[in-house]
């Protein structure tokens, strides 16, 4: 995957899992505005912040390549994950949502990455 469809990719799961969409603050003292990925409230205060202190929230974690940010994903969904056992290099890991559904089915995500894994198995999950 380039490193847009990872971005995208990230922007999908911050919205879809986690209900964070980018808004948009205005920083003190300025006619400029900042788009904030948070769910904090304090931040989203237009005028409290200097810009600076708005850049650090400026783009959604990066849950596609960061197995620290990938495991809220985990954690939030419950999942499992695992190297998989068809060892091609499109498909490593293996990452298991179970419990979404009133059917128990589960929904699967490979990838050749864990935190991609995870990413897809989560997308899917919230999707049905």
């Amino acid at each position: 995957m380039s490193e847009q469809e990872l971005r995208e990719l990230d922007i999908e799961v911050a919205e879809k899992v986690f209900g964070i969409a980018p808004r948009e603050v205005r920083p003190r003292a300025s006619a400029e505005v900042v788009k904030v990925w948070t769910t904090n409230p304090a931040i989203l205060c237009d005028g409290a912040w200097e810009a600076c202190e708005l850049k650090r929230h400026g783009d959604p974690p990066r849950y596609s390549t960061d197995i620290a940010a990938a495991w809220l994903v985990v954690e939030k969904l419950k999942m499992t994950v695992k190297p998989s056992v068809l060892q091609v290099e499109e498909a490593r890991w293996l990452a298991d949502v179970r419990g979404v559904c009133d059917d128990d089915r589960p929904w699967r995500g490979y990838g050749p990455t864990a935190p991609i894994a995870i990413c897809l198995a989560a997308l899917a999950a919230v999707a049905s």
